[in-house]
């Protein structure tokens, strides 16, 4: 798992706890202060994941012809050996 599907992951379960805290009246300001000091900090580490990331990041409509390309030569390369295999074991 990345470290930005781990600290959203992370947020959400927190998020969901004190909703569920604050309902039931669980949770004081305190506590409340501090979990959302937390809360922010995930965000600012999101953020600069984020901004690390930049351009390096590339979407799936952006990967999908070099996927396509790839694997099309892979599965050439493959065919070629199989066939060279079966050439040598049904040789005459």
């Amino acid at each position: 798992m990345s470290d930005f599907a781990a600290t959203l992951a992370d947020m959400q379960r927190r998020i969901i706890l004190l909703e569920e805290h604050a309902q039931l009246g669980l949770i004081d300001r305190g506590e409340l202060r501090r979990e959302t000091a937390v809360l922010r900090e995930q965000v600012d580490q999101l953020r600069r994941i984020s901004d690390e990331a930049g351009d390096e990041h590339v979407t799936r409509t952006e990967f999908a012809p070099v996927r396509s390309v790839v694997f099309g030569t892979v599965g050439a390369i493959l065919l070629a050996v199989v066939t060279a295999l079966i050439a040598l074991v049904v040789r005459p």
